[in-house]
């Protein structure tokens, strides 16, 4: 299988380090496994809790047209704060801490961006992060009414892009969890291009690697267009299927109408984090005249699909609180589809036990919860001056994007475990890391250990795992 053809030179510049460095404690490999305790599962009526986890779950979508006047949407007469703040409160109920932002550079086709371009970029950014949001980035010039750009242009783009991010590697390093290709025909999806052409599109994807934060997942809208990037940045690239229905043999998926055969796409699909979001549910299939409505979507293929995709995240904008065209629409529908743990089992769907209701769950909830990780601390202990925790992931995903694991103790002294990997959580098995405390620290002494899962150390957000122990974004998860 080759996913990945072509070759150019990328910049061997390494990106600044974000966060703050942490002194790493030993990998402990003898310990008495009885000295662990239990913790507590959460509570199903604190489930609501886990949807503030960063990176993960059900997302909105928002936008930014570059230049003057201030809009959204290309075209628009929305301001994009505006927008911003609307789409907040239109899914409030619904608790998405991640967005897609697309940054439309349409009106910069024939110059080079300038500062005031620029500085509306980092305003967009700063207001997601004041509002608790990180955002899938997708930057894209066409529309269904506007051509996309030439690659002269692109490449100065790209190339001010780099320049700018790495001036703000701090502002985007806490607001931007995943890159999306982006840059080719309408809407960045890598279709209808109409100025750029197709030899020309590796060369876009690869520059747009090669001057962004190494640390970035880049999401790629179709198995084509991966085979245009250089192998190089295969640990890089990750999916984007922005035609989500439970059918992997239709012309607009990720295949491109092939369907998928073999186990191979496990390990392709598992090592990132992947999006999806399904069509417009007042649309027909495939925009066809007679084609069938998308307003009733099948949840078990979906969710199943979900779950091929290792999906991390999936879009509240479509398919749910669109209009009146065709209501209810299918995210909507699924509230009244309820699955119990031997039919999740029968669909081949990993489940957390404590978040079922009297033995159900609907699918839209399921989806809610199960996106993404869902990591839950089954036990914790001390034995002399190792400390060991076993975890597991009972979400689609690994947490791709949460790259440090740590010990605060007592709230004060932080140490990494560097025996952690998110890739450890690709599947949904338990995993054990055991460590030795610092001098001082034991089971002999009263402390308060904690476990801190966050985007890099020292970064404002932290995860909250399935266990009803007390929690804060400082300091993590108590575990004892």
């Amino acid at each position: 299988m080759r996913l990945f053809k072509r070759k150019t030179q990328p910049s061997d510049a390494p990106w600044p380090t974000i966060g703050k460095t942490l002194p790493a404690l030993a990998v402990a490999t003898e310990f008495d496994n009885t000295k662990a305790r239990p913790m507590p599962p959460i509570a199903r009526d604190n489930a609501a809790l886990l949807l503030t986890n960063p990176d993960r779950g059900l997302r909105h979508e928002i936008c930014i047209t570059l230049g003057d006047p201030p809009c959204a949407y290309p075209g628009s007469a929305d301001e994009p704060l505006n927008e911003l703040h609307r789409k907040i409160a239109l899914f409030q109920e619904d608790a998405p801490t991640v967005a897609q932002l697309y940054v439309y550079l349409s009106r910069y086709a024939r110059r080079p961006l300038d500062d005031r371009a620029l500085a509306q970029m980092e305003q967009m950014l700063t207001a997601c992060r004041e509002n608790g949001l990180r955002v899938l980035l997708r930057f894209a010039y066409g529309t269904e009414s506007v051509p996309d750009a030439p690659w002269r242009v692109v490449r100065r783009h790209l190339t001010q892009i780099g320049d700018w991010m790495r001036a703000h590697t701090p502002l985007v390093a806490d607001t931007v969890a995943v890159l999306q290709a982006g840059l080719v025909g309408a809407w960045g999806e890598g279709h209808s291009y109409q100025k750029l052409r197709w030899r020309q599109i590796g060369k876009a994807f690869n520059k747009l690697l090669s001057v962004t934060p190494d640390w970035l997942f880049v999401q790629v809208r179709t198995q084509g267009l991966s085979d245009m990037i250089d192998p190089r940045w295969r640990a890089r690239l990750a999916l984007h299927d922005d035609y989500l229905i439970g059918d992997q043999t239709h012309q607009w998926n990720w295949f491109g109408g092939t369907a998928p055969t073999g186990t191979q796409w496990t390990q392709v699909f598992s090592h990132a984090p992947n999006d999806a979001e399904m069509p417009w549910g007042r649309a027909l299939y495939l925009d066809k005249p007679d084609g069938y409505p998308l307003n009733n979507l099948d949840a078990e293929k979906l969710a199943q699909q979900s779950q091929f995709y290792h999906l991390s995240t999936l879009s509240l904008m479509h398919n749910y609180k669109e209009d009146d065209i065709r209501p209810p629409y299918s995210l909507q529908r699924w509230k009244d589809v309820w699955w119990t743990a031997d039919q999740l089992a029968a669909l081949g769907l990993p489940h957390h036990p404590a978040l079922l209701t009297e033995g159900k769950i609907n699918a839209y909830e399921y989806l809610r919860q199960h996106l993404g990780y869902l990591l839950a601390v089954q036990s914790a202990g001390i034995d002399g001056d190792v400390f060991f925790v076993t975890m597991r992931n009972y979400g689609f995903a690994a947490p791709h994007t949460l790259r440090s694991l740590s010990l605060v103790i007592d709230g004060r002294d932080e140490y990494a475990i560097s025996a952690y990997s998110p890739q450890d959580f690709a599947q949904q098995d338990s995993v054990t890391y055991a460590v030795t405390l610092p001098e001082g620290v034991g089971e002999r002494q009263a402390h308060n250990i904690s476990l801190r899962l966050a985007p890099y150390p020292g970064a404002p957000i932290a995860v909250r795992f399935a266990n009803d122990t007390d929690w804060t974004p400082e300091d993590g998860q108590k575990v004892l």
